[in-house]
């Protein structure tokens, strides 16, 4: 009897585990029709320590203009992932690959151009659990950072000691060849929120 219980439970075990595996390859499903074109790996100093992660571009023949990135990290036999989409193309880091918010924990930068002139901005939160997708804010309403200069800054404007982020854009209430604004986006523990906007006047390109 007590053979006959110790195989019911390494049944049980079992199928458990395939149940597990099923679910997880499901969550991390990429459709039969969508294509890997590139990887991308890099690595960033985090806490004094370098990690290596790896990008992945999967392009859908529907809809060649908004592929979906796979941001992933293997440690040992653990591998965290994340899916980015409505990004943009060509994706890379920012020129500042690492921001901090006000409770110390990593964010990943990244970049990637939407049509002509423009680019979008992500950020992703690292912990030990996996990435998450940092929230932003316009008038307490989730919004893209963008700008169509582009023209992004990384600066702790309002000496808190941690970075923000400013986007600069085209004003096109004015005339967009030579009048921009300013975005202001305030690190907090929320996110990044749009703290103010400053018109100025300037050639653009």
């Amino acid at each position: 009897m007590e053979r006959i219980s110790t195989r019911r439970i390494t049944t049980i075990f079992l199928i458990i585990l395939f149940i597990f595996a099923i679910a997880m390859m499901q969550k991390n499903r990429i459709s039969a029709d969508v294509e890997e074109s590139t990887t991308v790996n890099f690595s960033i100093n985090i806490a004094g320590k370098s990690h290596k992660f790896s990008m992945a571009k999967y392009m859908d023949p529907a809809q060649t203009d908004n592929p979906k990135y796979i941001l992933s990290e293997k440690n040992g036999l653990s591998v965290k992932k994340i899916s980015i989409e409505n990004l943009g193309q060509d994706a890379m880091l920012c020129s500042k690959s690492l921001i901090y918010s006000p409770d110390n924990t990593p964010m990943i930068c990244l970049k990637a151009t939407s049509g002509v002139h423009s680019e979008n901005l992500v950020l992703i939160k690292y912990t030990q659990n996996g990435f998450s997708i940092v929230d932003t804010m316009i008038n307490n309403k989730p919004s893209a950072i963008f700008s169509d200069l582009p023209r992004f800054a990384f600066i702790d404007y309002n000496s808190d000691g941690f970075d923000d982020i400013i986007a600069d854009q085209r004003d096109y209430d004015k005339v967009p060849m030579v009048d921009t604004v300013s975005y202001y986006f305030k690190n907090s523990k929320d996110g990044f929120i749009l703290d103010k906007k400053e018109e100025k006047q300037e050639v653009v390109k």
